[in-house]
């Protein structure tokens, strides 16, 4: 989770890339914050876009348009893909059961867990389990 929330703001403070160099400390500031608690709260399936502008005094739609401006992804691409790397890692790490993963990762339902992970890493979370148990 640290590495991931690392390498995010290192992103945000070294490109050089014209558009990023429009983009105000204020603005910056504002990704790492709402990045920061992705990361300390990804379990929260109640946690949501609106929840975290709310936490920072903004408008959904601003941080909505400033998060992808800035890390040039969506906020819920960017939240769906934390949450994806902890089930990672808990598959790798522990005996959880895929329902305990749900759980703990804040993700919907087992089924959309399993359409997921599918899509992302191209088998399912028993077939990773498998090749990747520590």
């Amino acid at each position: 989770h640290l590495i991931t929330f690392l390498i995010t703001v290192r992103r945000l403070l070294t490109e050089s890339g014209e558009e990023l160099q429009s983009i105000s400390p204020k603005d910056k500031n504002i990704v790492k914050s709402a990045a920061r608690y992705v990361m300390e709260n990804y379990a929260d399936s109640s946690m949501t876009l609106e929840s975290i502008a709310h936490s920072l005094y903004i408008s959904k739609s601003y941080l909505s348009h400033v998060f992808r401006k800035v890390t040039g992804e969506y906020f819920a691409d960017y939240v769906r893909n934390i949450r994806m790397q902890q089930a990672c890692h808990l598959l790798e790490q522990t005996r959880m059961t895929n329902e305990q993963i749900v759980y703990n990762c804040g993700l919907r339902d087992i089924p959309t867990f399993y359409r997921l992970f599918k899509q992302q890493y191209n088998q399912t979370p028993n077939q990773y389990r498998a090749a990747n148990n520590k």
